[in-house]
């Protein structure tokens, strides 16, 4: 449904308001391959729904009143999720822009965000 070009080390975030605490967090990504490396999380409220151990490698801070994780090395194939219904919100900030996922799917659907690699030829329209 969307689709841009992107390389290696391409960053990414993804921006939701949590169903339950009713704050922002954010989900900070790499592109690596055609894996997708979470590489930090803030967030206001700790509590049900959220991070609750760290991995080995990764620290917590607190800045300006929210919480940081700082140095993750999570990789996923794809992100898988269902764009919020209700107050989710979720959106996608990219290269300065900010893209509400409801804008790209109505609310409820399910979607993917992946790294796939393509030819040029596919790229500009080819068959």
């Amino acid at each position: 449904m969307w689709q841009h070009l992107v390389h290696q080390d391409t960053a990414f975030a993804i921006r939701w308001i949590h169903s339950i605490h009713r704050t922002p967090v954010v989900e900070y990504y790499h592109v690596k391959g055609t894996q997708l490396q979470l590489t930090d999380m803030t967030f206001e409220d700790y509590g049900i729904g959220m991070n609750s151990e760290l991995a080995p490698g990764e620290t917590m801070v607190t800045e300006n009143g929210s919480f940081h994780i700082q140095n993750m090395n999570r990789l996923f194939p794809a992100l898988h999720l269902f764009i919020g219904q209700v107050r989710a919100n979720h959106t996608l900030l990219f290269q300065g822009k900010e893209y509400p996922l409801k804008q790209v799917d109505h609310p409820g659907s399910a979607i993917s965000i992946q790294v796939e690699q393509q030819s040029i030829y596919n790229w500009i329209g080819g068959y």
